[in-house]
């Protein structure tokens, strides 16, 4: 009896193992797809990633819009793609010997615009000035922005008007030329005049001063091809015939910039 046991024993173990057997044999093993080995970085690495996309997001320049005032830089963008300082010096009532001085040391002291005219008869001594400044190597004929206004005797002949005032002032190209007064019989011509310079390279910009009257300022812009970049204007406090009509052709037409060019000897009072 306990040898039949013991067959009947062996017999299961041997059946049990079969069936494993075969069931081992149908079961299928799916393939995973091989994973792309992640890389490493190290804390070093991640840092200086970081510390990279970080500059870049810095670097990233901010758009200029034409006609607004740049505070921190202290600059405009003028619709003729040139860039103007804000703040500069006038040459309004100097004589040659104290232009060339004045605009010498604005330039020393970290002045970048200079303002003249045909009129005040100085572009002469502002030349020297800034020729001084760039021999002594601290600023350099790039850096400053000149202006200087045709006066209205000069209108008939606007392109020997544009040679002189290079010639008098010494320079190889003017930052921003501006008939300096409206004058409905002729400054038509002149201000074209002004566009055949800045197509030759003369002029890098052109404008207009003491056009307070919109009809005025629409008849002179209606006949030419280049906006003006300035609408000069005197206006300030003391001015109150001319403020709100100047401003208002700057702001109807954009034009550019309403540059304020209040005269204080007139008004001793608002020293």
């Amino acid at each position: 009896m306990k040898k039949v046991l013991i067959h009947a024993l062996a017999l299961a173990m041997l059946l049990s193992m079969a069936a494993c057997g075969r069931q081992a044999e149908t079961v299928q093993v799916t393939p995973q797809p091989a994973q792309e080995p992640v890389a490493s970085t190290t804390p070093a690495e991640e840092s200086a990633t970081t510390e990279e996309e970080t500059t870049e997001e810095a670097t990233e320049e901010i758009p200029v819009e034409v006609g607004v005032f740049d505070l921190e830089r202290g600059t405009v963008l003028l619709n003729s793609g040139y860039e103007m300082p804000v703040l500069g010096i006038g040459c309004f009532m100097l004589s040659n010997e104290q232009a060339e001085n004045s605009v010498y040391w604005a330039l020393r002291d970290g002045y970048r615009l200079i303002d003249t005219a045909r009129i005040y008869g100085n572009e002469a001594g502002v030349g020297r000035g800034i020729r001084r400044a760039i021999d002594e190597g601290f600023v350099t004929r790039e850096e400053i922005f000149v202006t200087t206004k045709m006066w209205t005797s000069d209108f008939d002949n606007g392109d020997a008007a544009v040679d002189a005032s290079l010639e008098r002032l010494g320079l190889d190209y003017i930052d921003l030329m501006i008939l300096h007064h409206s004058q409905p019989w002729n400054d038509v011509d002149a201000y074209q005049a002004m566009e055949r310079a800045v197509e030759a390279g003369k002029l890098r910009s052109i404008g207009l001063s003491n056009y307070y009257e919109p009809e005025d300022f629409d008849r002179l812009v209606n006949a030419t091809a280049i906006t003006p970049a300035i609408l000069q204007n005197e206006t300030h406090t003391l001015s109150s015939e001319h403020r709100d009509e100047g401003a208002h052709c700057a702001v109807w037409h954009g034009a550019g910039i309403l540059v304020p060019t209040g005269r204080t000897r007139q008004y001793p009072d608002a020293l």
